[in-house]
């Protein structure tokens, strides 16, 4: 199958979106198909597995279905970096998985990179912060960011920005930091943080996380956030607006990556 995701029929995305499920967990996943910006791979017309990257997460896609069929897939994918799954599925590939491309060791339990889900039906009050505010897709032409990993794929931040969901901080002339919805499915929406080293702690992230939020909710969605378990940072700030963990992902990361 075509592994660019703008180039797939419309009936064909709609079916691999069927397969996949809507749930906290797969907003990127089904964000990239419904939209148009990643790739995919699927095991055929009637798919037994399917990975799929996210425009959003270049590199890192999500796997579903049949373990031995992902790993088929895997072989044929290129340009990934890891590989996100159920814990399930996980433990069916591990052996497998590092006996073709090695597997990458961690501190904490082996083989394993944990991403924390979870799900916000609060809206706890947030201090406001005088840099963060609202961006206008106007200010993509005129603002600089303070480094290349501030934004995503620019077509992903000027469809959430269009929709009110991009809150950033500016400094001077500088984007410094953002929290945002880039990606939703139908029922949640997905909320990522970045803060530049140099503003951080100085809750930037806590307040621009909180109105994207709030702008989510008032179309009608579901809140979610992922973050690493090592990731204390993130996870403070999704405790203090309100996110409760529903699930665990977890990475699959090939050796010497």
């Amino acid at each position: 199958m075509e592994s660019d995701i703008g180039r797939l029929p419309s009936h064909v995305r709609e079916g691999l979106v069927a397969f996949i499920g809507e749930s906290p967990e797969t907003v990127l996943a089904i964000h990239a198909l419904q939209s148009r910006l990643g790739r995919a791979w699927a095991s055929g017309p009637s798919p037994q597995a399917v990975i799929v990257e996210s425009a959003l997460v270049p590199g890192e896609p999500q796997g579903f279905g049949d373990p031995a069929s992902l790993l088929d897939l895997l072989v044929r994918a290129e340009g990934w970096s890891c590989i996100e799954l159920t814990p399930e599925v996980a433990d069916d590939m591990a052996d497998d998985f590092e006996r073709r491309w090695g597997i990458a060791r961690f501190q904490g339990p082996a083989r394993r990179v944990i991403d924390v889900i979870g799900v916000s039906d609060q809206s706890p009050r947030v201090k406001a912060h005088p840099l963060v505010r609202q961006l206008r897709t106007s200010d993509l032409s005129r603002l600089s960011v303070a480094s290349d990993d501030t934004l995503p794929d620019r077509r992903v931040v000027e469809r959430a920005a269009a929709l009110g969901r991009v809150f950033v901080a500016v400094d001077g002339d500088s984007i410094v930091g953002h929290g945002s919805s880039f990606a939703a499915s139908t029922t949640y929406a997905d909320i990522g943080v970045f803060v530049a080293e140099s503003h951080r702690g100085q809750g930037i992230a806590t307040c621009a996380a909180a109105l994207a939020c709030e702008a989510v909710r008032a179309a009608g969605l579901v809140p979610v956030c992922g973050a690493g378990s090592d990731n204390h940072a993130s996870l403070r700030v999704a405790a203090k607006l309100g996110f409760s963990e529903v699930t665990r992902l977890v990475f699959l990361v090939p050796g010497g990556r």
